[in-house]
């Protein structure tokens, strides 16, 4: 026969369940998570506005989903390495992001009022059957330079995941990389007591973990046509050959989602199904909130292209945001207003976008200055933002989920 609980073991039992309860949902009600848009060098703006939201809103993100430029900084914010994260994008200039560079600058004034492709540079690249018209393998070197061997496991050490957004130019399939998957973590590989081939040997292996990620890092942020198309033989995710009959090309996962929204939602239902404690998304827009295109004064070939591909763009971002606000009003009355942050059953989604007149000093994504750059980092250190509010039901937030599934690869 089963005796009954002795009292003392009942109140340690019931300690500990209290205590157990009180940490989860301390957990869950400060459960934030970071989503960084796409934008070039207008990403220095992002980068002071979170420097912000960190240090003086005391924002703890607990995890980082990054495009495009966004991937760029994601690892840095990730252990809060502001100081880092400001010179790697106010310290470039376009020497230190192409090694072809496409654009030439026109000035008035000794300022810059237009960006305009190389005509003849573009031209001798068509006929050479170049795959782009510019070429961005100094941007790698940047991010292997950046990211060296100790900062990068310091940032594996801190244990906030990253996510990396990719789309596979070949089969239009969008990915998105986990930084703490097993393949890209180097602290696995261990080289104590070898000696010279097989130290060598294991160092290399190890060495290569940390470049599997910078590449997709690098990748996530090559805007097609302008930079580098880089290719492989398959993808590996979490150890699996995810290969196919043709080469895969990868480019700016911008393509196929210049606001990772989706990608933070998900994380967040899976961490947290119900929604207690009303989780928070903070999404930095490294643009404009309304968007319109400038003029087409020279219609000719290489204008029409850039300018269908600027189209394109912004018709993707745009969706990235519509889609989650039109279910949120279809989903809920004007009695919405009422709802109070914290509301187990939403997702608080905070959207910070970029002013016109700091837009209007630096429209270019790909032009890269010293000087237009701090002064975009500063503009967002001092919070010249314009703010929109979502507040998505757990319903809405999962038919999101599962229209996104229905559509991409998330790893």
């Amino acid at each position: 026969m089963n005796s009954k609980p002795k009292p003392a073991n009942m109140k340690t039992f019931k300690l500990y369940l209290a205590l157990c309860l009180l940490f989860t949902c301390e957990y869950l009600i400060g459960q934030r998570v970071l989503v960084i848009s796409g934008g070039g060098a207008r990403g220095a703006w992002g980068g002071g506005v979170i420097e912000s939201l960190v240090n003086e809103r005391d924002c703890d993100f607990e995890a980082i989903v990054g495009t495009s430029t966004g991937s760029l900084m994601a690892p840095l914010v990730a252990v809060e390495d502001f100081s880092t994260l400001r010179d790697m994008y106010t310290g470039v200039n376009q020497r230190a992001i192409f090694n072809v560079n496409p654009f030439k600058t026109k000035k008035r004034n000794g300022e810059v009022v237009a960006i305009k492709p190389k005509v003849l540079k573009a031209v001798f690249r068509i006929i050479f059957g170049k795959k782009t018209l510019g070429e961005s393998k100094n941007l790698r070197k940047l991010l292997l330079k950046t990211y060296d061997t100790e900062k990068y496991e310091s940032i594996l050490e801190s244990g906030d995941p990253f996510f990396v957004t990719v789309t596979n130019f070949s089969t239009a399939d969008l990915f998105y990389f986990n930084s703490q998957q097993e393949q890209f973590d180097s602290r696995s590989v261990t080289c104590t007591g070898l000696q010279g081939r097989k130290l060598k040997a294991c160092l290399k292996e190890k060495d290569s973990k940390r470049v599997q990620l910078l590449d997709w890092i690098w990748r996530s942020a090559n805007q097609p046509l302008f930079m580098t198309l880089d290719c492989t033989d398959g993808v590996v995710m979490d150890g699996e050959n995810h290969s196919s009959d043709t080469r895969n090309c990868w480019v700016d996962g911008g393509v196929r989602e210049n606001i990772p929204l989706l990608k933070g939602i998900e994380y967040i239902l899976d961490k947290n199904p119900g929604c207690a404690g009303g989780p928070t998304i903070d999404v930095i827009v490294n643009n404009r909130m309304e968007i319109d295109l400038d003029s087409l004064k020279k219609r000719r070939i290489l204008n029409s292209l850039f300018r269908t591909i600027g189209i394109l763009t912004f018709d993707v971002r745009d969706n990235d945001i519509n889609l989650p606000l039109e279910l949120e009003k279809a989903f809920q009355t004007d009695a919405r207003t009422l709802l109070e942050d914290g509301q187990d059953g939403y997702i608080n989604v905070n959207l910070y976008f970029m002013p016109n007149d700091v837009y209007q000093k630096h429209p270019w994504d790909l032009y890269f200055d010293k000087e237009s750059m701090n002064q975009l980092w500063e503009a967002g250190k001092s919070l010249q933002i314009q703010e929109s509010r979502l507040k998505l039901p757990r319903e809405v937030a999962e038919i999101l989920v599962e229209r996104g599934k229905a559509s991409q690869q998330l790893y």
